[in-house]
Order: C-alpha cells, then sequence, then structure tokens
C-alpha cells in the first residue's frame, strides 16, 4: 500500500485562498413544514469549500451544517482559514489532528468538525489532483458501483416521478452523477 504521507513535491500544496459558499436548497414538500427549534425548516443547507493552491490548482469539500451551516461557514472562516492561507499541508491527517487541537476550545464534534471536515475533504480533493490520480486510486482503492438514493419525507411523489414499489419516496442523487461527469 502507497504511504500517503511520504514527501512528495507533486502533492505538497501551497494554500493562497479558502472560500466557503453557502448553498440552500429549497424543500419541496407538501403539508407543514417540518418544525426545527421553532423554525419551519423550508430548505437544506450546506457550505461548500474551495481551497486554493499557488499553481491554479482548486479542491472542493464540504462542510456539513444541519440548520447551523452559518456557524460552520465562521469556523471556518474565522478560525481555521487564517492559519491555513499561506501554509503547505503535506500531510493531510497530521493537520486534521492539529487543526482539532489547535481549535479544541470550541469542541471537538459537531459544527467544528463539520468545518475540519469540509476542509479536510478539499485537501485529499487537491492531493488526489496534484498527483493526476482519481481519489479512490490515490488512496489504493478500487471503484465501487453504489446506487445512490435518498430519503425525500413527504416530498410531492408527482413531481419527482420516483417511487420504490412499496411507496417509499426516494430521489436519486443526481449530484453525484453530476460530479461523476466532471471529473470528481
Amino acid at each position: 500500500m502507497k504511504d500517503l504521507n511520504a514527501r512528495d513535491e507533486k502533492a505538497a500544496m501551497k494554500i493562497i485562498a479558502v472560500k466557503t459558499f453557502v448553498l440552500r436548497m429549497p424543500l419541496l414538500i407538501t403539508g407543514d413544514a417540518p418544525m426545527v427549534g421553532g423554525q419551519a425548516r423550508t430548505n437544506m443547507e450546506t457550505l461548500l469549500v474551495r481551497v486554493d493552491t499557488d499553481t491554479g490548482v482548486s479542491g472542493w469539500g464540504e462542510g456539513f451544517g444541519y440548520f447551523t451551516v452559518d456557524a460552520t461557514k465562521a469556523i471556518i472562516d474565522r478560525l481555521i482559514l487564517p492559519t491555513l492561507v499561506g501554509s503547505t499541508v503535506e500531510d493531510i491527517p497530521a493537520w486534521n489532528l492539529q487543526t482539532q487541537r489547535r481549535i479544541h476550545m470550541f469542541g471537538r464534534y459537531g459544527i467544528t468538525i463539520f468545518a475540519i471536515g469540509g476542509v479536510d475533504l478539499a485537501l485529499w480533493d487537491l492531493k488526489a489532483k496534484r498527483a493526476g490520480l482519481p481519489l479512490h486510486r490515490l488512496l489504493g482503492r478500487e471503484p465501487q458501483v453504489v446506487r445512490g438514493l435518498s430519503r425525500v419525507g413527504r416530498i410531492e411523489r408527482r413531481r419527482l416521478g420516483v417511487v420504490l414499489r412499496d411507496g417509499r419516496d426516494v430521489v436519486p442523487l443526481l449530484a453525484v452523477q453530476r460530479l461523476h461527469r466532471l471529473g470528481y
């Protein structure tokens, strides 16, 4: 198995920018919107993270945030970004652990880990791109066919046109297929 942390100049990444993008997608539901924390849940939120290097290569990650995506964004923008920009990351697991320890006073769970995980994913994406390999090959694995489905609850079946034989509503994860076509 390849040592993923061996020094490899091609895999070294000098970070010049980190950008975060809140993505809010409307929920298409019938009936009353579900309540979360006393507020109607009318959309799904996630945080996309882009890490740019000095060679023009960018890596993308996702910092999940439930209903607190703005807090996940704040952790990256205020606590992670200032120390990451200008640095060179060669050992991603070591960076992850070091970052957890550096900001441990905010917790090593929940929002903090969502934020660290989003940047971690972007760093792995960068490492694979700089090595010219799909991530599964960089990790020494072969691709597996996985049928992606997401339970969507009370979404209007007529609008989706996808219902399992036993009546459960599902939506194929078209986003996964699109990312695959784009080379991710």
